[in-house]
């Protein structure tokens, strides 16, 4: 039977694929005549058989023990073949050093960890270590030998290898197409496969299809397994298909994640799965410390510190930091005294204890930054509070969420970054940064009349009117789900908090710079547009922007529109002279604060901002004279003709938004996982810088021939 985590699936396998598997992993195994094996896995578990059968038809004998757990609790153990899933015999693993030997140790059933191998072989001195795989739908498909030279630094799993006697493997990627070595795909086994799912039709059907690289009327089984081929021509496990993890728009192998976690030297085992807290998922990691000692484990436990070891969570997330994207670290890490097995010695995710998104003892804030900290930390975390020094991890934050607290707290006149957030973790930690960076940086003075006024217009400003030609629909715009009984009054109320406090969102092109006018100064219902639909959406919402962009006048003060859909959706239309991709992040959430407050009844009042635009702006232009150094590197890059981007001049008259063409390709899944995976981790940026250096690349490759002495993009 197969489905050994959950409802078996009744997989009818052949006796030539268990003879074929049997003697192919008696060759790689080599158990010898008069020794003995350790059978611990339950006869209801496929490799029940390999144990059994592999040994008698050398000639070896059995010792059929009650499970892998059993050796621990012996006063020793000799013999040939020591046969175990990873995840139980890492639990024995401290109670049979120095008390068993054996000729090889033949793991299965779930990935083997490098970090295990190393053990393996400090305890158990020569031992050859096997990786095997396989299901019960082809039995034994591959098999491993690991190096006996396994280096330090040594991470992720083991090899599976090559395929066993009569079995094929292939890595394919969509269409079935086979990927070049070294790229992600799905494994699929042929050769001596089984026949299918005993009364399962579909289910067979979905699994077990038509082989296209072999002989006519063979098939193939799909395990639902990544995989890829190394440069030693040998397969690499890389997890579960459908075991990938989604979380705030990442694809995340657990596996990754798991195998930098182990690779820890105070981690005997770890495991990532995820939690949803408040309509959020977050990922969680469970750990369990090297040799535990299990007697006075729960009394020496205080919080995140195991004290029998000196493990700390802290320490842990630090080594992460420093090795993985920050969207691939858990927001919460729990130490475990051992990880909970199903019957056949698999990791039961399902009996992980769910994480307690809790702080420490509360510490109320000493100072007013820490006071205003923890109010912010508590509104973006969604908490009643927040003490000084509660994890932000640990009470459910993560990376975007950092950029709202580093939003708010400069709202309320403390300036921090959001990396800053999440590399202090602690309201008192934070605290101190804000003060350092303040002590640092001079404060701009605030010309007259604060934020009204006029203000030059930045370099890219001047850029724009340098083009000449329109610019009145140079624009951005944002499509909102509006809460449920919004009305035209509270919209309107929101609407105008938000103009009121963002000065550059009241201003008007006068003369080559912006007029800021006065809050209250905007006729915000003007902006404001209805239209009520009922289906054709995709219709309705193009009109809407349309005719919106086309209502922007930066000339005469109309720098923004809103399109409101009713019943639901908001569509906001600002002049790119106001806004960039940053901005939404601050205008997004104080529009929903400030509808939080209408809606409750209240007068919406945002967060006073601690330096107007006209300020910023002036303090930049005297910046810049102190740059002059860095003048000459520029003009050097900028210097000289730009090589043509087709194969004509652009031409202002014809070249314009409405003549543009526009390409789609669909990528292939394995660049897709590389760009949101295997690239952030490898330079720990995002997915965007990973693109945008590949659109870098791309040009300078297709400008070459036509650059004549270097080339710039």
């Amino acid at each position: 039977m197969t489905g050994s985590t959950g409802k078996p699936k009744g997989a009818v396998i052949t006796h030539r694929g268990v003879v074929n598997g049997v003697t192919a992993l008696a060759r790689v195994v080599q158990p010898r005549p008069g020794t003995r094996t350790a059978a611990g896995s339950s006869i209801n578990f496929d490799v029940s058989v390999f144990e059994i059968v592999t040994s008698l038809a050398s000639g070896a004998t059995v010792e059929i023990l009650r499970d892998a757990l059993e050796l621990g609790e012996r006063e020793s153990w000799s013999g040939g073949v020591l046969s175990a899933v990873p995840s139980v015999f890492a639990e024995v693993f401290d109670d049979i050093a120095g008390k068993a030997t054996a000729d090889s140790v033949v793991f299965g059933g779930e990935e083997l960890p490098m970090s295990l191998v190393r053990r393996v072989r400090a305890v158990l001195p020569g031992v050859r270590v096997v990786n095997p795989y396989g299901q019960s739908e082809s039995f034994y498909a591959t098999a491993h030998v690991v190096s006996d030279e396994v280096p330090d630094d040594a991470s992720g799993g083991a090899p599976i290898g090559a395929p066993l006697g009569n079995m094929r493997a292939y890595v394919l990627g969509p269409g079935l197409r086979p990927v070049p070595p070294g790229v992600t795909g799905e494994l699929y086994v042929a050769g001596e496969v089984g026949r299918g799912y005993h009364g399962r039709a579909v289910s067979t059907a979905e699994r077990f299809v038509a082989d296209p690289f072999g002989p006519a009327g063979h098939r193939m089984y799909r395990t639902g397994d990544l995989a890829r081929w190394n440069a030693d021509g040998q397969l690499e496990y890389l997890g579960r298909n459908d075991d990938q993890m989604k979380v705030r728009g990442f694809r995340i192998e657990p596996g990754e994640v798991e195998a930098v976690l182990a690779a820890h030297p105070g981690v005997r085992q770890a495991v990532v799965t995820t939690h949803d807290l408040a309509g959020t998922r977050h990922l969680v990691g469970y750990v369990v410390p090297v040799d535990r000692s299990e007697t006075d484990a729960e009394a020496s436990r205080h919080h995140n510190v195991d004290l029998t070891k000196g493990l700390s969570t802290a320490e842990v997330r630090a080594f992460l930091v420093d090795r993985l994207p920050e969207f691939m670290v858990p927001s919460v890490l729990i130490l475990l005294d051992r990880l909970p097995l199903t019957p056949s010695g698999k990791v039961d995710r399902a009996a992980l204890p769910a994480p307690e998104f809790t702080g420490t003892a509360y510490q109320a804030p000493r100072t007013t930054e820490e006071e205003i900290l923890s109010a912010v930390f508590a509104e973006v975390l969604g908490l009643d509070q927040v003490g000084v020094d509660d994890d932000f991890f640990a009470r459910g934050g993560d990376s975007i969420r950092s950029i709202q607290v580093a939003s708010r707290a400069r709202s309320r006149g403390i300036v921090v970054s959001p990396r800053q957030v999440l590399q202090s973790r602690t309201v008192a930690r934070l605290a101190e940064a804000a003060a350092a960076h303040r002590d640092a940086v001079k404060p701009v003075a605030e010309p007259a009349g604060g934020g009204v006024g006029t203000v030059p217009l930045l370099p890219m400003g001047r850029y724009m009117l340098a083009l000449g030609g329109g610019f009145d629909r140079f624009s951005m715009s944002m499509m909102l789900d509006l809460p449920d009984g919004i009305d035209e009054a509270g919209l309107l109320a929101t609407l105008r908090a938000v103009l009121d406090h963002h000065d550059a969102l009241r201003s008007r092109l006068v003369d080559g710079e912006l007029r800021i006018e006065a809050p209250g100064a905007v006729d915000v219902a003007a902006l404001l547009h209805r239209v009520t639909w009922d289906g054709q959406w995709d219709q309705v919402a193009a009109e809407g922007l349309e005719t919106a962009t086309a209502r922007l006048d930066p000339a005469g003060g109309v720098m923004a529109q809103f399109v409101w859909f009713d019943p639901g959706r908001l569509l906001i239309v600002l002049h790119h002279l106001v806004v960039d991709g940053v901005s939404w992040r601050i205008l997004l959430p104080d529009l929903a604060m400030a509808w939080e407050q209408v809606h409750a009844g209240r007068t919406p009042a945002l967060p006073k901002v601690p330096m107007s635009l006209r300020s910023w702006t002036h303090g930049l232009l005297a910046e810049a004279p102190k740059r002059g150094t860095e003048l000459p590197l520029w003009r050097a890059i900028t210097d000289g003709p730009d090589p043509l981007l087709g194969s004509r001049p652009l031409d202002p008259a014809v070249d314009v938004a409405s003549t543009v063409e526009h390409v789609w390709v669909r990528l292939p899944e394995w660049v897709t996982e590389s760009v949101l995976t295997a690239v952030p981790k490898a330079f720990h940026g995002g997915a965007n810088d990973g693109l945008l250096t590949a659109l870098a690349l791309a040009i300078v490759r297709w400008r070459r021939p036509a650059a004549s002495t270097r080339t710039r993009c």
